[in-house]
């Protein structure tokens, strides 16, 4: 008998991640694998089906139904088992579904709170009618959620991706891997997993209590090298905004400094001096900023240290900070006739007796004037970029590739990403430098033909074709071109949205336009992009579309 292909992925992954020194698994994680192993499919292929289901325990209804001879040889090995035993009501809301609960206690709607008030005041009527229901309660499911993580690198992916490659749905880059992975230690593993955990279960309600125990551990696990950093000061300055109303400003601030102390985040220190503001400490808002200017390394978080410092030196009555400046297009507006208004629709023009949105009514005004033209916005220019420059992205880099399916590397958008890869991107950029721009139009279209069908997250642009990318290639020069592919690269996070909403071309000019309707404003992420179009020599517009 043919293993089904879910049973077969979760092996691949044991395997792959399995045969690790003795520091990283614990007696009964390692015994409880050995019996997984030791079991024949027909076993095996129900446990893990049950692994990857979101709840630890669950009822076993016609959809989950197992014959009961597999459903007793499975809790003979210790993999399940089918009875719950709770202490008390929060035990029993750790593993058993809400919707259930609310049921049974005819509570429809009940918040976890009123679940738990009502199941302590019921408790002895209710602990043998949850014990007597036809459970499935798995074990194992943290050691094997930690096993994904050492896979994929995140807790996030799972074994979907596998499934999709199996079926031809999806077909990965090729890339040499690094051997390992990014998490160094079981400690490192776990603390990662816990915080990530945490952060899908954190909501906006939080109570003080658990807000000042999550600072408490955070401050206390807090090392910057770590991989788990990223979901604990998630989680970190949740609790913190949490805290805010109920603990006042000047508190919130002193937990704020101290966060930033220790953590050196940038949204702590814009919290920090928001609230410096707020409460008229302008001169520790100046000096904060003044002080910590350095860390602001990307686009996006320059143009907000921009704004911040220019206002709390308005306040102060200062006039130094001249030496900074923020690009802006020029604006032209165009009258069009309104549609009439349809109700959670957006506005609509009349083009040719045709009601279009506001996006094709400007690209069908700039193509009666003579222009070819696309609708761009974000995958499209991730899209030239990452055709542009795939040998640079899939390059054989340290901790970029870890497992094989990976739709780019770890590190993309970091600082640094193109010196990571200084010998590939030394090469790509003399090439490019070197090459006509007939060879460079070669270059693009021969790798867009390669590689368009590969699931690349820097190549997702519906219409890919070369006609809409090369305008970029005909009009920029080789040094502009290096220029974008390394900003979008090294700062993919501040560049992977705001793209402005048209690009539009004839033989002797090349335009990027920004499509406001009434009322619109233009917004941070587009900001930034328009800031590095015109830096770059791009001529940008944004043009705004009245009615009538």
């Amino acid at each position: 008998m043919e293993e089904p292909y879910y049973l077969a992925n979760f092996k691949h992954v044991l395997n792959a991640v399995w045969r690790r020194g003795s520091g990283w698994w614990r007696d009964h994680e390692i015994a409880l694998v050995d019996r997984f192993t030791k079991l024949s499919p027909e076993y095996q292929a129900p446990y893990v089906k049950w692994i990857q289901r979101k709840g630890v325990a669950f009822l076993c209804e016609k959809k989950h139904l197992v014959p009961a001879l597999i459903r007793q040889r499975l809790n003979k090995e210790g993999l399940i088992s089918q009875v719950v035993t709770a202490k008390n009501a929060s035990d029993v809301l750790r593993h058993l579904p809400i919707s259930d609960l609310r049921r049974w206690l005819q509570m429809p709607g009940a918040r976890k709170e009123e679940i738990v008030a009502a199941m302590e005041e019921n408790w002895t009527t209710l602990q043998p009618h949850i014990e007597e229901c036809s459970w499935v309660v798995v074990q194992g499911k943290d050691l094997f959620r930690r096993l994904f993580c050492l896979y994929f690198g995140n807790a996030a992916q799972d074994l979907s991706e596998f499934v999709k490659v199996h079926l031809g749905r999806l077909n990965y880059p090729s890339y040499s891997l690094s051997a390992g992975s990014k998490f160094k230690s079981r400690a490192g593993l776990d603390a990662y997993v816990n915080w990530f955990q945490l952060s899908t279960e954190l909501r906006a309600d939080i109570d003080v209590e658990q807000a000042e125990l999550i600072i408490q551990e955070a401050n206390h696990q807090f090392e910057s090298d770590r991989p788990f950093t990223k979901p604990l000061l998630w989680c970190w300055l949740f609790a913190l905004k949490s805290l805010e109303k109920q603990v006042g400003d000047a508190k919130a601030i002193d937990l704020y400094v101290a966060c930033f102390g220790r953590s050196s985040s940038v949204k702590a220190l814009e919290r920090l001096t928001l609230l410096q503001e707020r409460l008229g400490l302008l001169s520790d808002a100046y000096k904060n900023l003044s002080d910590s200017k350095d860390i602001f390394a990307r686009r996006g978080e320059q143009l907000r240290f921009l704004e911040r410092m220019k206002r709390v030196e308005r306040k102060l009555g200062l006039n130094i900070n001249r030496r900074f400046g923020v690009r802006t297009p020029q604006d032209q507006s165009i009258s069009a006739d309104k549609a009439s208004e349809r109700a959670a629709v957006k506005a609509e023009f009349i083009w040719n007796d045709e009601a279009l949105h506001i996006e094709p009514w400007v690209l069908n005004y700039y193509r009666a004037k003579g222009y070819a033209g696309v609708i761009a916005e974000n995958a499209y220019i991730q899209s030239l970029v990452g055709f542009l420059a795939w040998d640079v992205i899939y390059a054989d880099c340290e901790g970029a590739f870890y497992h094989a399916y990976q739709s780019g590397p770890n590190d993309l958008g970091t600082p640094g990403f193109c010196q990571r890869r200084h010998a590939i991107w030394t090469h790509w950029t003399a090439s490019i430098i070197n090459m006509t721009r007939e060879q460079r139009i070669t270059y693009f279209c021969r790798t867009l033909a390669k590689h368009a069908h590969e699931n690349s997250r820097l190549t997702r642009f519906a219409d890919a074709t070369n006609e809409v990318f090369l305008c970029w290639i005909n009009h920029l020069d080789g040094s502009q071109l290096i220029r974008l592919v390394g900003q979008v690269l090294d700062e993919y996070q501040s560049l992977r949205s705001g793209f402005p909403d048209l690009v539009v071309w004839n033989e002797q000019e090349f335009m990027v336009i920004e499509v406001k309707g009434p009322g619109d404003r233009v917004q941070e992420p587009q900001r930034i992009w328009h800031d590095f179009l015109l830096e770059l020599g791009v001529n940008v517009q944004i043009v705004r579309v009245r009615a009538k």
